[in-house]
């Protein structure tokens, strides 16, 4: 009876042991879940920032913006008024 006895106390005391890792190993899974989570949220919202910015780029501003600014170019009924150094200051 004894025996029985001990050995349902040992048998009780890993199951609580057991227990216990088993909540700080849920704390823990918790805890790496949220970093994921919000590791998602930040790559997600990055990929909407990269589908506007690849969309304007297909843009007819986009084009015309990179034709005006770095080609020098313009539509074919404007006019260009260039200024010499000194001119048009007040």
């Amino acid at each position: 009876m004894a025996l029985q006895l001990a050995a349902l106390a040992g048998i009780a005391v890993v199951a609580v042991f057991s227990a216990l890792g088993t909540k700080e190993r849920i704390k823990t899974v918790n805890e790496q879940r949220a970093g994921v989570e919000a590791q998602i949220e930040t790559e997600l919202y990055r990929e909407r920032e990269i589908e506007d910015t690849a969309a304007y780029m297909r843009s007819q501003s986009f084009i015309e913006s990179v034709a005006r600014n770095f080609l020098g170019l313009v539509h074919r009924d404007e006019i260009i008024l260039i200024m010499k150094d000194g001119e048009g200051a007040d």
